[in-house]
């Protein structure tokens, strides 16, 4: 077969260019009239490709993640964005920034017409500018920056850190040898340190002014609270918060106060948190955020082995014989506490997956089961693989309190996102974790966007029976037919106006991960 037979068409930067097998995107551009950045790949016979550099980035319509094109195969039908994506070209001048801070100034280099300062040339970066944003590397190990061993902020795998710190600022953060992580750090845990900074931070008490009610006012910005608010000493906010506590109770009764705990405080503060409620306030209202996310392991616990309490430790997964995971995506949820299943998998753990979306650790999976949402699991010949010492107990899954019906058709399921943590308070505070996921998106199955006539990044409606809201589709291949999947991170795409408050009548939880929707490419 010729080449100009074998030759396709993708689509880089809104032009429809050729391409042939085996081309990657990079020599595609280049071809086109394009030499995009790059510093480890050479254009030249007998170099391979290695993509470590990440000055080549691309993006790639329908993916979440930027490839590097020097290693990315072209194939048909794919849509490009170089030159005209803007998360590219961050991404490229991000490397190069962090690459030329420890350079010597271009005057004082051996080579000032080096491939390097052609490349920072080709992406007009300044290094002087550079210089006074970022630290060089004799700043970051000098004696004044002072490091403070701590532990990561995000979810509760544990993982210990190093923040290395000047003039009260943290310039970065290591990952420190720790039972749970052995010095590895997820994306947010490494990157996410910034937020304490963010101008939405509050530093001082502050009060309702008169006259403005409460609610959600869409014109509100975090970062200018003086607008709805004023500031206030703390006796006077104290003072103010404890009287409005006193005339509830006094007006409508106890009942008519709750608390609820977070996940963020010691065993110690959470004691003195429900004591103050049921002892103060009088109230039994009293609840923990975790236990929107466990009441419904807790019970099955309590009912196989007598106990709600974790029996082994993520880290116990080598000394397995199977690992079953159901109900979560660790790679997702707890990247660092993946790895160890990871390792548990090649070094001969038979991994068992139950899941209605795929996800990232299914390639370690000796089986995987994609069961319908809302349908029962079946348990094949009760796991024979099995060793026999776990204790299963039969039940007889409840069907959906919202079933999906000829106006409502599809599974509305929500989850977190890899890059952000619940509702994104920090991490969407954090330059960059917020940079990779700056905006509201939800995913759907290659064929649901061909359903509905919708192309990756087109706006999408969902609606249910309480609300709708639009935002971003991308498409997701791990997805199934008839789902949709909605992160609950971001407040201007609302996932809770859309789920279900129907409770489990076992675990008292709301139904978060099964609601009725009905999909659309308008917006509402």
């Amino acid at each position: 077969m010729s080449t100009s037979e074998q030759a396709f068409t993708l689509t880089l930067d809104g032009v429809d260019v050729s391409a042939h097998p085996g081309e990657s995107l990079w020599q595609v551009a280049k071809r086109a009239g394009e030499t995009i950045p790059h510093l480890c790949f050479k254009d030249a016979s007998g170099y391979r490709a290695d993509g470590n550099c990440r000055a080549c980035m691309v993006e790639i319509e329908g993916e979440r993640v930027l490839a590097a094109s020097c290693l990315r195969m072209a194939t048909p039908g794919m849509v490009v964005k170089s030159a005209s994506s803007e998360r590219s070209r961050t991404a490229r001048e991000g490397v190069m920034e962090m690459l030329l801070v420890d350079q010597p100034a271009r005057e004082d280099s051996p080579d000032s017409s080096s491939h390097f300062w052609a490349m920072a040339d080709q992406l007009a970066i300044d290094a002087t500018a550079v210089r006074r944003k970022l630290p060089r590397r004799d700043a970051r190990e000098a004696p004044t920056v002072h490091h403070v061993a701590s532990v990561c902020p995000y979810c509760g795998v544990g993982c210990q850190l190093t923040y290395h710190i000047k003039d009260d600022e943290i310039l970065y953060v290591d990952g420190r040898e720790g039972p749970s992580n052995e010095n590895r750090l997820c994306v947010k845990g490494r990157f996410g340190y910034d937020y304490p900074r963010h101008p939405s931070r509050l530093t001082v008490p502050l009060i309702r002014r008169e006259g403005v009610a409460k609610g959600l006012d869409p014109d509100f910005d975090p970062a200018q609270p003086l607008t709805h608010f004023r500031e206030a000493s703390w006796d006077e906010a104290l003072d103010f918060a404890a009287k409005g506590l006193v005339d509830l109770k006094a007006t409508h009764g106890p009942d008519a106060l709750a608390g609820f705990g977070s996940a963020k405080c010691s065993n110690e503060e959470a004691w003195l948190f429900q004591k103050l409620v049921r002892t103060g306030f009088g109230s039994n209202h009293v609840d923990h955020c975790t236990r929107l996310c466990h009441a419904s392991s807790v019970a099955a616990l309590m009912e196989c082995i007598g106990s709600g309490a974790v029996t082994a430790s993520f880290m116990q997964a080598s000394q397995a014989d199977v690992v079953i995971l159901i109900g979560c995506n660790p790679a997702v949820n707890h990247p660092v506490a993946a790895t160890f299943f990871k390792q548990a998998a090649k070094r001969g753990t038979k991994l068992l997956i139950l899941d209605p979306r795929g996800q990232a650790l299914d390639a370690y999976a000796h089986q995987s089961v994609r069961f319908s949402p809302g349908a029962d699991v079946v348990f094949s010949e009760a796991f024979p693989t099995a060793s026999g010492r776990a204790k299963f107990s039969p039940t007889r899954p409840l069907a959906p309190n919202e079933p999906v019906d000829s106006d409502y058709p599809t599974v509305l399921t929500t989850g977190r996102q890899l890059e952000h943590w619940h509702t994104g308070s920090m991490t969407r505070r954090a330059t960059v974790l917020d940079d990779l996921e700056p905006e509201a998106v939800a995913s759907l199955a290659p064929a649901e966007l061909v359903r509905l006539g919708m192309a990756p990044g087109d706006e999408l409606t969902i609606a249910t029976r309480r609300g709708a809201i639009t935002l971003k589709v991308r498409v997701d291949p791990g997805m199934p037919e008839g789902m949709v999947f909605v992160p609950f991170c971001y407040g201007e795409a609302a996932a809770n106006l859309l789920t279900n408050p129907a409770l489990d009548p076992f675990g008292k939880i709301p139904e978060f991960k099964y609601a009725a929707c009905r999909l659309s490419a308008e917006s509402f």
